[in-house]
């Protein structure tokens, strides 16, 4: 309002001094000010306009940009200013042919069958960047119902980066998850219930260190000293660890990391490992592809029991095509190839000594000491988003061993086995 009688009185003072140099008589007295009127009910209009597209009461505007900068000033002192929440909760349901059993939730499936890992846990994030711009993040993020199978208890990630002089080079610090592989922890990341071979018995859990980061134009680095955990043991072995990651294009990447340590064991002392693996993936339009190459050596690790060294390599690929938006078609295939020295993986030998010791006959006796067993496993699934922030899946498992390596229900010696799942995973 106080708008609109500014602009009125603007008019007619302009309009004075006309007035007073042109009026002459009554009859053109009434037409100037006819005229006049016709020119200020045109000047209302354009205000109304004006008006009708926003124009603010200043006060007003002075009052909620009052508001906005308290608002501002309470969330820096809260601690709250950079801060961002993530969840996921995977429901899930696994059917174990050889031992005749179905769990479902936070459960693992039984015998080693499909070595789910962190199949069906809930996870909880909490990240943060720090105010005023200098480049600083947190991270933590926790695991409940996964504390006895990814080596650091609740805590799957708890790490601070700090740059160093450049947005290339970054110093992080702290519990890091392990980054080989194109598979990820968690149910809202992988299209499938279970986790590949590889995953579950060829790679570490996370490491403990520090370490730098640095890119490359589309190549970004990492190295790292760090204590590596594995996903049985669970104890710490220092060593080096580092990765490469080769964005090539908008749709595909490459991969490599290796892990270099020594494992310290109760009763066979220390045992150095490598890990090296290559993976990489291509995503284009309804088609995804993913492999892994990986090969390992664990010292004195042999499934024999002879003291010789444990050397093995698998790969696994990927594939996914969407049918419709929502549906997508899956297919992944597994391979562990360790008959060196009768077998023996990462995964802890004392514990896996049946699935990846020496290679069984029906009776459950060695055919021969020093040749080890050969794992695939086939899963074959589909994966359905309900909506952005939930997934179904569904999956079909085949595990076969090169021998009688698996038990069924009844304690007799089989060479395959058969896990059919499903999942519900939310995310927010």
């Amino acid at each position: 309002m106080k708008l609109k009688m500014n602009a009125v009185a603007i008019a007619v003072a302009a309009a004075m001094p006309w007035l007073a140099a042109h009026a002459q008589s009554p009859a053109d007295m009434q037409k100037q000010i006819q005229a006049l009127q016709e020119q200020l009910q045109a000047l209302q209009a354009q205000v109304q306009q004006m008006t009708a597209k926003g124009a603010v009461d200043p006060v007003e505007f002075n009052r909620m940009v009052q508001k906005m900068e308290v608002n501002e000033d309470s969330a820096l002192k809260s601690g709250f200013s950079g801060l961002a929440f993530k969840g996921v909760i995977e429901a899930q349901y696994l059917y174990d042919k050889n031992f005749n059993s179905a769990n479902g939730l936070t459960s693992a499936s039984p015998g080693f069958s499909a070595g789910n890992g962190y199949a069906g846990i809930g996870m909880f994030e909490v990240t943060k960047q720090a105010e005023g711009g200098e480049g600083i993040n947190w991270t933590l993020r926790l695991t409940p119902g996964g504390a006895n199978i990814n080596g650091s208890n609740l805590v799957h990630e708890a790490s601070v980066s700090v740059p160093l002089g450049s947005a290339t080079t970054r110093l992080f610090a702290g519990v890091i998850p392990d980054w080989q592989g194109y598979e990820y922890s968690f149910g809202n990341q992988n299209p499938l219930v279970t986790h590949n071979l590889l995953f579950n018995f060829a790679s570490a859990t996370n490491y403990t260190g520090a370490g730098i980061q640095h890119a490359f134009g589309p190549v970004a680095t990492k190295v790292m000293l760090a204590n590596i955990d594995d996903k049985s043991t669970n104890k710490k072995s220092p060593g080096f660890v580092y990765n490469a990651y080769w964005t090539i294009n908008e749709f595909s990447y490459l991969n490599f990391s290796g892990a270099h340590s020594k494992r310290k064991d109760d009763v066979a002392g220390v045992r150095p490992f490598t890990l090296i693996e290559l993976d990489g993936g291509y995503t284009r339009g309804d088609l995804a592809l993913n492999g892994q190459l990986s090969v390992g050596r664990l010292k004195g690790g042999a499934g024999n029991g002879s003291g010789d060294d444990a050397k093995w390599f698998g790969l696994s690929s990927f594939a996914g095509y969407k049918l419709t938006p929502r549906l997508q078609a899956i297919a992944r295939y597994d391979f562990i190839n360790n008959r060196k020295n009768g077998g023996g993986m990462f995964y802890d030998p004392s514990s896996a000594a049946t699935i990846f010791g020496p290679e069984l006959d029906d009776t459950g006796v060695a055919v021969d000491v020093n040749r080890g067993t050969k794992r695939t496993a086939l899963s074959l699934g589909f994966n359905y988003a309900v909506n952005p922030s939930t997934q179904w899946k569904t999956e079909y498992r085949l595990d076969r061993s090169s021998g009688f390596n698996f038990l069924n229900s009844d304690g007799l010696p089989t060479k395959s086995n058969t896990t059919l799942g499903t999942a519900i995973v939310v995310s927010f």
